[in-house]
C-alpha cells in the first residue's frame, strides 16, 4: 500500500487518483521514479572509472574503499573481489604445479591452467565492458558469489 503525497490517505497501488483528495497518484510516482533514475545516472557517470578499476587485479581495493557511497562502484568492486580471489588461488595452484617436472607437467599444469587463465581474463573483459556501459550485470558463474 502507498499513501497520497498531498493528503496522506492510504491508496491502492492500482488507482490513478487519490480517493481522499482526487489528486493524480501516478504523477507523484513518475516524479519519484525520475528522481531515482537521475540519481542512478549520476552515480554511474561519476563512478564509471572506479567501476572499471574493479576488474584490474589488486586495484579492486581502490573503488572498494574510496567509493563506499556509490552503489554502482560497490557492485563492480564486489564482482572484482570474486575475480581477485580466484586469481590468487589460481596463482598459488599454478606455483605449486610448477614444482612438478616431467611428463605430467604439460598435462597437469600447462593445458588446464592456460584455459583457466583465459577464463579469468575473459571475466575481467566482460566486467570492464559492463562497467563501461553503465550496467550492473553479474558475471557468469561467479557473479552470484558473495565474498565481501
Amino acid at each position: 500500500m502507498a499513501f497520497c503525497s498531498k493528503c496522506g490517505t492510504e491508496i491502492d497501488e492500482s488507482v490513478s487518483f487519490c480517493p481522499g483528495c482526487g489528486s493524480p497518484v501516478n504523477e507523484a510516482r513518475a516524479r519519484q521514479a525520475e528522481y531515482t533514475r537521475t540519481a542512478a545516472d549520476n552515480d554511474v557517470k561519476e563512478n564509471k572509472f572506479f567501476a572499471i578499476l574493479s576488474y584490474i587485479g589488486p586495484l579492486v581495493f581502490i573503488p572498494l574503499f574510496a567509493r563506499k557511497n556509490s552503489s554502482f562502484a560497490q557492485f563492480h568492486a564486489k564482482q572484482g573481489i570474486n575475480l581477485f580471489v580466484i586469481w590468487v588461488v589460481y596463482s598459488i595452484l599454478y606455483g605449486f604445479f610448477s614444482l612438478l617436472n616431467g611428463v605430467f607437467e604439460v598435462i597437469l599444469r600447462d593445458i588446464p591452467f592456460t584455459i583457466i587463465g583465459l577464463g579469468i581474463t575473459a571475466f575481467c573483459v566482460i566486467g570492464i565492458i559492463n562497467a563501461a556501459k553503465g550496467q550492473t550485470k553479474e558475471l557468469p558463474y561467479i557473479g552470484h558469489i558473495k565474498l565481501f
